[in-house]
């Protein structure tokens, strides 16, 4: 990516997550494994040739942003600068960090993705959910991931569950399960390494 930032904030142009993808914070305690949420509701998209605003935070807790996503499929009429969008405001102070963000076309025509995030930090804790409802445009659908993790001391000891018919609509390839359930532990060995481990059981949507 390539872009500037100043006393106006942030704007940039490249490939990366977008605000709907960038809201779910650390909520997902599984990203990149066979238990990332991508598996189970849609929204989990890093697209090329972003053009992205961000404010500055305003009171060190609130900012928005909003990102254009140009359209490559000139044979259904697709070539304009925005046409899909993606935009999210998040409150991030004192442990508490809340989200809201809304997906215009970005998976595909006509399809409209609306998230809400809180995650609660406290001490050893990390308490994270995420609601999310999708429209094809046909049908609409629900569904909502849940996780917790404790440390103590090197360890780290993590749970989640989602819960979801997003994949009926089909609007993403990484969708196929209707229930995820994943435990995990980590092992801090130094500051940049660990071992881990982690189990995932998920039930195939019907």
């Amino acid at each position: 990516i390539v872009g500037l930032r100043g006393s106006f904030g942030s704007i940039f142009v490249g490939r990366h997550d977008t605000p709907m993808k960038s809201v779910q914070k650390k909520i997902d305690l599984f990203n990149d494994y066979d238990g990332d949420m991508k598996h189970i509701i849609n929204g989990e998209n890093r697209k090329s040739n972003i053009l992205q605003y961000s404010t500055k935070k305003l009171n060190g807790a609130f900012q928005a942003n909003v990102a254009f996503i140009p359209g490559e499929d000139p044979a259904n009429g697709n070539t304009g600068l925005a046409d899909a969008t993606s935009a999210s405001v998040t409150f991030d102070k004192n442990g508490l960090y809340l989200g809201v963000a809304y997906d215009s076309d970005v998976d595909g025509q006509n399809v409209k993705t609306t998230r809400f995030v809180s995650q609660f930090n406290r001490k050893a804790f990390q308490l994270g959910f995420l609601y999310e409802n999708t429209d094809n445009g046909t049908n609409k659908e629900n569904g909502y991931v849940t996780s917790g993790a404790y440390k103590m001391g090197k360890e780290t000891f993590k749970v989640q569950y989602a819960d979801s018919q997003i994949w009926s609509l089909g609007v993403s390839s990484s969708n196929k399960y209707s229930t995820m359930t994943s435990v995990g532990w980590d092992h801090k060995l130094g500051k940049h390494t660990k071992v881990f481990t982690w189990y995932t059981n998920g039930e195939l949507g019907a």
